[in-house]
């Protein structure tokens, strides 16, 4: 009985001191959707990831252009790294948006990375 006692004892301590990093964080979008052109060019390639949704288009020069909820604008990150567009979020994570997209045209691609459960369309056939 004695022992049944302490381990359930250790088991209380032991789950209570948990932490659950993510679990009730987060950020719903607001419903209001809008565009915002961001000011990137100079990559060929790009990196996808937490949940965005990206559109490629192949043209003449380079756009960036943010779908999205209004109070997500500023958590939707795009950077150069090097060669190459990064779309991902500011260490947030977003539970629901009525939009959460980032069109990109850009004239060449050599390298796509998707992961997070990011999404990748292309909106045109891209030639080599």
């Amino acid at each position: 009985m004695k022992k049944a006692v302490f381990l359930s004892i250790v088991l209380v301590l032991s789950l209570s001191s948990c932490y659950f990093d993510g679990w009730g964080t987060g950020i719903s979008g607001n419903g209001d959707v809008v565009e915002e052109t961001r000011d990137i060019s100079g990559f060929t390639g790009v990196e996808v990831s937490t949940g965005i949704d990206v559109y490629l288009t192949q043209g003449d020069g380079f756009e960036v252009m943010v779908e999205a909820d209004e109070n997500l604008q500023d958590v939707i990150l795009t950077e150069l790294k090097g060669d190459r567009l990064v779309v991902r979020t500011d260490h947030v994570n977003i539970r629901s948006a009525k939009s959460k997209k980032v069109h990109v045209t850009l004239p060449e691609l050599s390298e796509l990375k998707i992961s997070s459960a990011g999404d990748c369309v292309g909106q045109t056939p891209f030639q080599c």
